[in-house]
């Protein structure tokens, strides 16, 4: 029953959502929040851009569990050049 109500594929981020075919309302939700997240990543790259920073080693998109998504720069980058 868990295999036909939960996505499985999200537990191992540790989100744990149900399947959006359950519900109509719920693909749609889905659909959604799938377009949310690829605004959000298209919005990384263009700060990367604008930045001159490595999406992949300078500058990060998190989700984390309590601010949600940001963006993060890495320590190195943010120290270079003071001093």
């Amino acid at each position: 029953m868990v295999r036909e109500t939960v996505d499985l594929e999200s537990v191992g981020s540790h989100e744990y959502v149900l399947l959006p075919s359950l519900d109509e309302e719920l693909q749609e939700t889905r659909e959604a929040i799938m377009e949310t997240v690829n605004q959000l990543d298209q919005e990384h790259k263009r700060v990367g851009k604008d930045l001159g920073l490595d999406t992949e080693k300078k500058l990060h998109l998190e989700n984390h569990q309590v601010h949600n998504y940001s963006l993060r720069i890495t320590k190195a980058v943010s120290t270079t050049g003071a001093g």
